[in-house]
């Protein structure tokens, strides 16, 4: 059923839906009223009265493709530096038929290797406190979202994503790409998050 627009000097009705001047009196058609758009914390207060809310609380997201990605990089950092290693104990046998000559070139496997453990402890550090971390579920609204693109021939994609929650302060998490393809910006839903990384996204708001 659609309402009937009538003028508003003469209160005749508009006759066809793209008449723009009342055919009595002349008037121009009155203007649509916009409906008003909700503000933030309104659709905060929509999302918390959502009868979804208090069973995805209760939800558990998987982490299991972080611990595989986790284990995967640990290898490979325990490799590098392993190799490292063997590679400055055949520099150490071989320069010292140089003498003094090859100690300058000697810094330059120590530096790899020291490279090499120094990402491996900060990877296991990091790993071990996602690992600790107690799961946070609040409401929160994709503010932005960016991307980190790192490496030459094998490109590796770091996404981001930045929250803004009910008390109006604004935190940026990492993603895996999979949920970056899923959410969009400002949409309000329930987030899952561990230590700074974005597990999971539930949109709540209609």
């Amino acid at each position: 059923m659609t309402s009937t627009v009538r003028c508003a000097q003469c209160g005749a009705p508009f006759r066809a839906g793209d008449e723009r001047f009342c055919s009595f009196c002349g008037a121009q058609r009155p203007a649509r009223t916009a409906s008003p758009t909700p503000s933030i914390a309104e659709r905060f207060a929509a999302a918390r009265a959502d009868p979804r809310l208090r069973e995805l609380k209760l939800r558990t997201p998987s982490t299991a493709g972080r611990a595989a990605s986790n284990l995967f990089l640990l290898g490979i950092l325990v490799f590098f530096c392993l190799f490292a290693a063997t590679i400055l104990g055949k520099f150490r046998e071989t320069s010292q038929a140089f003498g003094s000559d090859a100690a300058l070139f000697g810094l330059i496997p120590w530096l790899v290797l020291g490279a090499g453990v120094f990402a491996l402890a900060r990877h296991v550090l990091r790993a071990g406190r996602f690992h600790s971390a107690e799961l946070q579920r609040h409401l929160a609204r994709v503010v932005d979202e960016r991307i980190e693109v790192n490496g030459g021939k094998h490109v590796d994609t770091t996404y981001y994503t930045t929250l803004e929650w009910e008390n109006r302060t604004r935190t940026e998490l990492e993603n895996r790409g999979r949920l970056a393809g899923q959410i969009t910006r400002d949409e309000i839903g329930l987030a899952y998050v561990k230590d700074d990384v974005l597990l999971d996204f539930v949109r709540l708001d209609a």
